[in-house]
């Protein structure tokens, strides 16, 4: 069932949504962002503050999956631990599938060189901002 976040717009002017996919034996939902100011599409980011504007609460208790294809788990478990972790205390999983786990007309089939330099490229940068954030969230770390 697709359930509106509060505050969030009428579909027809909005991409932001939350669908909730199961409640038991443990609730999941996917989320789609809005893209952000001069976004053509949301990022990884937007995704991440959409999730906890529209979360009741996230604190250290709550355990967080993030589930993305292979190319992109690395980039997106730094970014999750970065936007997610370092101002809630959540725990972060971060799991990568497989471009082969889906059916074929759902995903690509192979990614260029080019790609996996700009994902390689992304991890890295992402993990410089998740550095920085987690060393000013707990500065004892250092």
């Amino acid at each position: 069932a697709l359930c509106r976040p509060q505050g969030a717009e009428d579909s027809r002017r909005s991409h932001s949504e939350v669908r909730h996919l199961a409640i038991s034996p443990i609730p999941v939902a996917g989320l789609a962002a809005e893209a952000g100011r001069g976004n053509v599409r949301a990022t990884t980011s937007d995704t991440y503050r959409f999730f906890l504007e529209t979360a009741e609460s996230v604190t250290q208790r709550d355990h967080i999956l993030i589930i993305t294809s292979a190319i992109h788990a690395p980039f997106q478990h730094a970014q999750a631990l970065a936007e997610l972790s370092a101002p809630t205390g959540a725990t972060i999983t971060s799991v990568g599938a497989h471009i082969g786990t889906s059916r074929p007309a759902a995903v690509r089939s192979e990614w260029t060189t080019a790609e996996w330099l700009q994902e390689i490229r992304s991890a890295i940068w992402s993990m410089r901002v998740m550095y920085d954030k987690l060393l000013a969230a707990y500065p004892d770390l250092e």
